[in-house]
C-alpha cells in the first residue's frame, strides 16, 4: 500500500534560471516519522547538464 501525502521538486537554486560554474547542490530528504518510507521518481524529465 503506497499513499501520497506530499508531492514536491528538486530543482537547482535560482530554478529556471542559470546558476553559477561549478555549483554544487545537495538535499536532505527526511520522512517525518523514521519508520516511514520516501519514494523518489526520476521522471522522463529528469536532466543534468
Amino acid at each position: 500500500k503506497i499513499t501520497i501525502t506530499s508531492a514536491g521538486y528538486v530543482t537547482s537554486p535560482g530554478y529556471p534560471s542559470g546558476y553559477p560554474v561549478n555549483q554544487q547542490c545537495s538535499w536532505l530528504i527526511q520522512a517525518p516519522d523514521p519508520q516511514q518510507k520516501i519514494l523518489i521518481n526520476f521522471n522522463p524529465h529528469f536532466d543534468l547538464e
